[in-house]
């Protein structure tokens, strides 16, 4: 950033004349090393710019001020134009929300940033009234019959050293007092400075980068405390760098002090309103801002052009807050104003008339609303309907009769009833009433309607008057849909209409149900619709058959087509991959075979098989986790139960097959009928057990089979602390769960045994996994799930 600023100082000496004399690259780039940067440094800039460094003096305007705007994102030191500063703010605040506090948001950081109002302080001329301090770079510029520029920093002492003459003290002076202190020194040795009437020679002070002043800050600022500042800085700019004020402070009454003193205050409403006349005051080092809590805050609203919350000031009169906030908008009632005033615990509602506003005071609280106007529109009727112009139109010399009126409005559409049309309209003590009209009559001159004010005339569509109706198409169509019906719509246009038959669509059986409509009976019907078939194989003609409104066709699907279905089979067998179910009935072991058998790592008692779940066995799983739950929670007094979420269990399950036993005898239960999408999995041989629970120590022991299920406990340290021995159970390779039971439990290669504690945080949790390996069935989940409560 450092060195952006003076890559930007740079670039504005070459356009002020405050530093004429670096009018090629070599002076630019000599101003840059004397203040400590190389060349390197600054061809990177320029170089990032698109710039090379040779063309340092030669930026056009326009090239010059995009190049700083981008700089002036990263100084460090800013100050307001006024104008267009005040000109955002304005903007900016009509467009935050009525909670918003007036004001509040000048000083963000997210809304001065954006400001096209911001500059680099050192771009700006230095005005004649600031004051020189320690820091500040100063150039002497001489001209006539002695020409001569030269700059120098001042010093902490206060002084700057003018070649031939030595040190001048010019700190705590200002611009303006310095130029005539060195004017007075220089003259001692130029003579042409003495003649005050034509002098023969002329000097001019100006500054450049300006010297850093601390400025405190108290009060309601967002960030209070001590900043560093520009010495040109102000109010503005010090309360910018405190990133804005606190919900609670006023803006009214911002008060600088220095040296113990009040010097000056601030209104930025007066600011932003155009209304502060004089110069903001510039900062000095070590000045004291002050940004005090509110005394009166109120609200304004309704008609108003900015409705927000406002700060009020001691005896602040509706009309100076009313020409704060803008003033009303165009549609207000101006004659007078409504504010809700707090008085004792109570709401008081006071109206404020016209004459008064500069005289009623605001106070602490109230809420002051302008309404808009609501009378009648005069002099005006509408038209609506199937005339060709739409609106409202007004009455008048032109216009005093429907006739009139209907030319006006272009005439009536094609589709226009002209049998009938109605007026709406209000009486004398304004009840609404109706006139019906031969609009025909109108239309052929035979007669016609003097209209009155607020008339409106409604002129009735033939589409309108006809029932709109639609006929229902599906089944085995590419689209099945709503079609809306036109009359003459046959059976063809309606299958051509949702794209044709799906492929698995049969046309031996269309069935068509018609509504059952008797307009005109007076009796009613036991039948509400009757169903007619066609086989379109047999009568093709058939398609050409008229559709009726609201005939609902249904197309079947052909009772003999069967799309392939497939089986994967992974792990230990020859031919792994996907294979087709060739039958409607195919068993585990045909699927088997078609793998070409097992390989001799293969552990058949581990087999496992996935199973995707059907809408229905989600449906009821969903159902006995909710008996379940309720059944813990609210019989057994469970209050750590758990719902049941049924999306969480996934798109498949684990069925636990026996896949040893449908080998051994292919026409047992064992022997599981496929289903499309099933994935067998025949693992490795495992001589692993697994121990986990409520043990000691989790491990893993190698398979011996001579030990039993308390041996490989003990092989984990044993039971620990809070364990419940007998529910200890066995999850088996295959996904099937072998349960202790006096005092035995079978465990085989690749099981794992789990030891359930008391303390289990998540004992009323449902293990997902094992409801739905144990059954798709009601009966069977819901005693899973009561047995998993228990826990």
């Amino acid at each position: 950033m450092k060195l952006k600023t003076v890559i930007s100082f740079i670039l504005s000496s070459l356009l002020v004349s405050s530093i004429a004399q670096a009018q090629t690259p070599d002076q630019a780039r000599q101003l840059a090393q004397q203040m400590g940067y190389s060349e390197k440094d600054i061809k990177s800039l320029l170089n990032e710019k698109g710039k090379n460094s040779n063309e340092l003096s030669y930026l056009n305007s326009e090239e010059y001020t995009r190049l700083r705007d981008d700089l002036e994102q990263d100084s460090t030191y800013r100050v307001f134009n006024d104008t267009l500063l005040v000109e955002e703010a304005k903007n900016e605040e009509t467009q935050v929300n009525k909670e918003t506090i007036f004001g509040h948001t000048f000083f963000k950081r997210n809304f001065v940033s954006r400001s096209k109002g911001l500059v680099p302080g050192m771009n700006l001329p230095t005005p004649k009234d600031y004051v020189i301090g320690a820091g500040d770079k100063v150039f002497i510029d001489m001209w006539g019959s002695t020409v001569s520029s030269f700059s120098d920093t001042v010093s902490p002492e206060g002084y700057v050293n003018i070649p031939d003459l030595g040190p001048v003290y010019i700190a705590g002076v200002t611009v303006e007092a310095a130029q005539k202190r060195i004017k007075t020194q220089l003259s001692t040795i130029h003579s042409g400075l003495m003649d005050t009437e034509s002098p023969s020679i002329d000097i001019r002070l100006s500054v450049g980068s300006m010297h850093t002043i601390v400025v405190n800050i108290a009060g309601e600022a967002q960030t209070p405390g001590s900043f560093p500042l520009p010495g040109m800085s102000t109010v503005i700019t010090a309360l910018y760098k405190a990133q804005g004020v606190t919900d609670l402070a006023s803006v009214r009454d911002i008060r600088i002090y220095r040296s113990g003193k009040l010097i000056d205050t601030f209104d930025l409403y007066s600011y932003i309103g155009g209304k502060f006349s004089k110069t903001l005051t510039k900062l000095q080092d070590n000045d004291l801002i002050v940004v005090p809590s509110y005394s009166a805050r109120g609200e304004l609203s309704g008609e108003i052009r900015r409705p927000m919350l406002y700060d009020f000031k001691e005896g602040e009169s509706v009309e100076s807050i009313l020409k704060i906030a803008g003033g009303f908008n165009a549609n207000a009632n101006r004659d007078v104003v409504y504010i809700k005033r707090l008085s004792n615990g109570d709401t008081l509602s006071i109206g404020v008339p016209k004459e008064k506003f500069a005289s009623f005071k605001i106070q602490d609280g109230d809420v002051l609303s302008a309404y808009a106007f609501s009378g009648i529109t005069k002099n005006q009727c509408t038209i609506d309907g199937a005339v060709h112009t739409n609106g409202s139109f007004a009455l008048g010399d032109d216009v005093k009769t429907l006739s009139q009126l209907l030319k006006l409005a272009g005439g009536v559409t094609s589709d226009a009833y002209t049998k009938w049309c109605i007026i709406k309209r209000h009486n004398d003590v304004y009840e609404p009433i109706s006139i019906s009209v031969n609009l025909e009559n109108v239309l052929l001159g035979k007669d016609d309607v003097v209209l009155q004010e607020n008339d409106n005339i409604h002129i009735h569509s033939l589409k309108a008057l006809v029932n709109e109706s639609s006929v229902y198409v599906t089944g085995a169509v590419k689209i099945e849909s709503e079609i809306k019906y036109f009359k003459g719509m046959t059976l063809r246009d309606a299958i051509m209409l949702c794209d044709g038959f799906a492929i698995d669509a049969t046309q031996a059986k269309i069935d068509i149900a018609r509504r059952n409509s008797h307009t005109n009976s007076l009796l009613p019907s036991n039948t509400a619709a009757h169903v007619i078939t066609y086989n379109l194989v047999e009568n093709p003609q058939a398609f050409d058959v008229t559709l009726e409104p609201f005939d609902m066709i249904m197309v079947r699907q052909s009772p003999d087509y069967k799309a392939q279905q497939y089986v994967m089979v992974k792990g230990e067998v020859v031919f792994p991959g996907t294979h087709v179910v060739e039958a409607d009935v195919v068993r585990l072991t045909d699927i088997i075979e078609q793998t070409g058998g097992f390989l001799n790592t293969a552990y058949i008692k581990g087999a496992q098989l996935s199973r995707r779940f059907t809408e229905v066995e989600k449906s009821q799983l969903e159902v006995a986790a909710k008996i379940a739950y309720e059944e813990a929670k609210q019989i057994k007094g469970d209050t750590t139960a758990v719902k049941f979420d049924v999306n969480q269990i996934g798109d498949t399950y684990t069925v636990a097959i026996d896949l040893e036993r449908a080998l051994a005898d292919p026409n047992s239960d064992a022997n599981l009928i496929m289903k499309e999408g099933d994935e067998i999995f025949i693992p490795a041989y495992t001589n692993t057990v697994k121990i986990s629970g409520y043990i000691m120590r989790p491990v893993t022991v190698t398979y011996d089979k001579k030990l039993k299920w308390k041996d490989y406990v003990n092989l984990a340290g044993g039971f620990s602390k809070g364990s419940i021995r007998r529910k200890t159970y066995a999850i088996h390779m295959n996904g099937a769960v072998s349960t202790k039971s006096w005092g035995s439990l079978t465990v085989e290669p690749g099981d794992e045994i789990v030891v359930p504690g008391k303390e289990m945080s998540e004992r009323n949790q449902f293990n997902f996994a094992n409801i739905a390996t144990a059954t798709s069935m009601l009966a069977s989940i819901t005693t899973m799930i009561a047995y998993l409560t228990k826990l």
